[in-house]
């Protein structure tokens, strides 16, 4: 969308600030609608880190969980390769909150 401040031999300086003033105020109007539009996308964008940091703690606490389990079953046949499945699942969940923290 273009503006077009048209002065000619007769315009006056007052007709130049009257356009210079309603230009100045509808950007005005969009740089607060904008505003208020990023405002919004920041509120999501906290959420959205909220939620990953909990996923995150959740899936430390599950490996924290799988290191005792592992103690525990030590020399057992049968859960150290479960245990090992588990670990990379896991990780690759891990992955993926990292490669979505980059992408915020």
């Amino acid at each position: 969308m273009g503006y077009t401040v048209t002065v000619g031999t007769k315009g006056t300086i007052e007709d130049v600030l009257e356009s210079v003033e309603f230009i100045r105020s509808n950007f005005s109007e969009r740089f607060d609608k904008i505003d208020e539009r990023l405002d919004g996308i920041d509120g999501r964008l906290d959420k959205i880190e909220n939620e990953l940091q909990h996923i995150n703690r959740e899936l430390q606490y599950i490996n924290r969980r799988l290191d005792s389990l592992e103690e525990r079953t030590e020399g057992m046949k049968g859960y150290a390769k479960e245990i090992d499945e588990l670990r990379i699942w896991v990780q690759k969940l891990d992955d993926k909150i990292k490669k979505q923290r980059q992408a915020v």
